[in-house]
This record gives structure tokens, sequence and C-alpha cells, in this order.
């Protein structure tokens, strides 16, 4: 994010949808907020490979893909990079594994708001970057253990108070 300026990807074929959504940004005076379309998976994982973007929105269903491979394909492609699926409406399964293959977020077309959408644009850049520092920590101390020259033993905190237990 350049000077709080949020760039956006909506990866979206229908042209009332993109319109509609750059209306909700509008009236909720999100000028931050710079929204570039395009309306295949196969245009925005190039758009992706050759610019940087802050979020991406994305349909499901789109002519060159359908269904969580078009949120698969995404994420693989930049796993560090925060998606909110934006999508008609579907079953909770659907929504839970949406958010289980790393959406940070899932919001149904006809139930969203300008105030909604810029609340989960910021709201799916945060989560992804405390996401970001929380893995370099686990990767940091996991390298620690790995490469110690000695064994660690770090009990947990259910054996410590079991051992308090009994010796009582």
């Amino acid at each position: 994010m350049t000077n709080n300026l949020i760039q956006v990807l909506l990866i979206d074929d229908d042209p009332d949808d993109v319109l509609l959504i750059l209306e909700f940004l509008a009236e909720a005076g999100a000028a931050n907020i710079k929204m570039a379309n395009t309306d295949r998976l196969s245009n925005g994982l190039k758009r992706i490979a050759e610019q940087e973007f802050d979020v991406i929105l994305i349909d499901l269903n789109l002519p060159d893909s359908r269904g969580l491979e078009t949120l698969k394909a995404i994420t693989e492609a930049k796993p560090m990079l925060p998606v909110v699926v934006l999508s008609c409406p579907v079953d909770d399964s659907t929504t839970i594994e949406a958010i289980k293959q790393g959406a940070q977020d899932f919001l149904v077309k006809g139930k969203i708001s300008g105030q909604v959408i810029t609340r989960v644009i910021r709201y799916a850049i945060e989560r992804k970057q405390i996401e970001s520092v929380l893995h370099g920590s686990e990767e940091k101390y996991r390298n620690l253990i790995e490469c110690a020259p000695y064994t660690l033993f770090i009990p947990s905190r259910i054996n410590a108070v079991e051992s308090f237990i009994t010796r009582e």
C-alpha cells in the first residue's frame, strides 16, 4: 500500500456488478481505493504478475474458471495477496471452504454496501499482514528448534499443571 492508496483488482465479468461496486466505493467516500478490473481469471493472473495490488476481489464464476478452482488459482499464484470472494449466493459449505482455501472474506452480491465493501477490503489487508507476521515468527522458531545443537524440551502448560497437581 503506497501513500495509503489501496490498489484493488476486481476480477468479474459482469459489467453491471463492476459499475455497482464502483458506485458503492464512491458512495462510501473511498477515495483512497483505486480499482482496476478484468473479466477473466487468465487476465487477472497476468495482471497480478505484472502489477502490485493490495487485495483481489474475485467472482468465483468467470468465463474461463468456475467455483473454488478460481480462488485456488489466485491463492497459488500469489499466496501472500489477500483475496475476497465476491459471488452470487451459495451454500454455507462453499463459503466455509473458500475461507479454508485462503479467502479472507466472502461477500454475497446483492447484499453489500459501500461501507461494507470498504471495511472488508481494509480488514482483509490487515488480516493478511498479521498472518504474514505470524508465519514469519513460526518459521523463525521452527528454524531455531531444528538447528539447535542440543535438544530442547519445552513442557506444555497442561503437563506442568498435571505435575503440580500430582505432587500435592
